[in-house]
């Protein structure tokens, strides 16, 4: 489903269960951010077996997603930015 898709899906749920829809919302969101945080994971484990190359691939998927949905002044954003400087 695509973000659109997902909006559409979500108004036309609120007008039928607002609340329903909020915790849907909630919980939508909070998934998107735990499967960016796996991305992060998957780079530490990359890195550490020497594939840097596909480990700093997943840092850069990591950190966009995580921007887009966590914004970036959120700490798991500013963690994947500093990882990203440093290195794991």
């Amino acid at each position: 489903m695509t973000e659109a898709e997902r909006s559409v899906w979500l108004s036309t749920l609120r007008a039928q269960s607002p609340g329903l829809a909020d915790q849907l919302a909630a919980f939508l969101h909070e998934h998107r951010a735990l499967s960016e945080k796996g991305f992060l994971e998957q780079r530490h484990a990359l890195h550490a077996q020497g594939k840097r190359d596909e480990a700093n691939s997943a840092f850069r998927s990591a950190a966009e997603h995580l921007q887009s949905t966590l914004g970036p002044n959120h700490p798991d954003t500013r963690s994947a930015r500093q990882l990203g400087t440093h290195g794991p």
